[in-house]
């Protein structure tokens, strides 16, 4: 090793990579200079010693001190001088185009120096960033997530090896509201979501004609179903005839996923199982089974970790309603994983 590098020169722009590109170059101009003072190459000799005092030509870095930008350049080789200018241009454009999708901007001080042809106006390179940024750029940001290896569980949700579902409304998931009893102590709501206890019915104060469940999971999961067991047998009370549904990551972020579904008639004890896949289509479910926003093509979130129930009586029923268990089934969040080809590595890591 005869000489080690001790120093780095920085540039950089607040907001426009094209600046940082052009300064770059006029700094390299001075550097490239004193490389090839060292190397004895691309310099023309006669306007060396013409510029610089005798005294000064084996001193590091004298072109820097004594010659002006417009004097370094008389003193490079011209074809150097072109290789430089040619580098810095394409390089802007490399770095334009993975942002923007255009050509770099401010590249006209540089081609004057190279036999390049004339840069695109700034002003029309303006107009097709803009159109770049409301139309393609969303998707480009996707593809350079597949690139990195990030994001890949939402991008590629297909790949997603996933464990079997399991309840994910057990304690110590809890409900956000209290549940209102005719005759039960105020902790039975827990017992409804506990598929460890018995058959369990609550009922609810007449006076309510609906009845809303919202739980916060045990963990951010991928919901598959909702479950209700019904209870019936007694003619004071009756079980609800209409289910909604909404999930969503927080309380502020809930999407509704049924609307108004009519639960069918069963015998006392069974279970009612409604599947919510990871998204959804108008051909999934039968008509009028869906949320609007969902028919308009929007999907549920995949991962959820509140899901509010809502159920209520028929119109014309005056009797209470009464519940049975509740259970919501999902694959946790932690236990979705999605090979990676070696090559992220490092992406993953950051």
């Amino acid at each position: 090793v005869s000489r080690r590098q001790s120093q780095v020169l920085r540039y950089n722009c607040a907001d426009s990579l094209d600046r940082t590109n052009l300064c770059c170059f006029m700094v390299s101009q001075q550097l490239l200079l004193e490389q090839c003072r060292r190397l004895g190459v691309g310099l023309m000799q006669t306007a060396v010693v013409m510029l610089l005092p005798a005294a000064e030509l084996d001193s590091p870095w004298a072109f820097l001190r004594h010659l002006s930008l417009d004097d370094v350049r008389s003193v490079l080789n011209p074809k150097v001088l072109e290789w430089l200018a040619e580098a810095y241009v394409s390089n802007g454009d490399v770095v334009s185009r993975l942002y923007t999708n255009t050509p770099a901007m401010l590249t006209s001080v540089m081609r004057e120096y190279t036999s390049l042809p004339p840069a695109i106006s700034d002003t029309q390179i303006t107009v097709q960033r803009r159109y770049q940024n409301v139309l393609n750029d969303a998707e480009r940001q996707s593809q350079y997530f597949l690139f990195l290896g990030r994001h890949l569980k939402s991008l590629l949700p297909s790949q997603l090896h996933l464990a079997p579902p399991c309840c994910v409304s057990a304690p110590a998931a809890f409900p956000l509201y209290k549940l209102q009893s005719m005759t039960h102590p105020a902790d039975i709501d827990y017992q409804l979501l506990d598929a460890r206890t018995g058959r369990v019915g609550w009922l609810v104060p007449q006076e309510q004609d609906v009845v809303d469940v919202c739980l916060c999971l045990t963990c951010p999961a991928v919901v598959t179903d909702v479950q209700l067991t019904v209870k019936n047998g007694s003619q004071r009370c009756a079980f609800p005839t209409l289910l909604s549904v909404w999930v969503g990551p927080h309380c502020d972020a809930l999407t509704q996923v049924y609307a108004n579904l009519r639960l069918p008639l069963a015998d006392d004890g069974a279970r009612l199982a409604f599947p919510l896949p990871p998204s959804f289509s108008p051909q999934q479910l039968p008509s009028g089974q869906l949320a609007p926003d969902l028919v308009a093509g929007k999907g549920a979130p995949r991962v959820s970790r509140i899901v509010h129930i809502q159920l209520a009586r028929a119109p014309d029923c005056e009797r209470p309603i009464i519940l049975g268990k509740i259970a919501v089934h999902g694959r946790p969040l932690g236990a979705a994983r999605l090979p990676d080809s070696g090559v992220n590595l490092l992406a993953n890591a950051l």
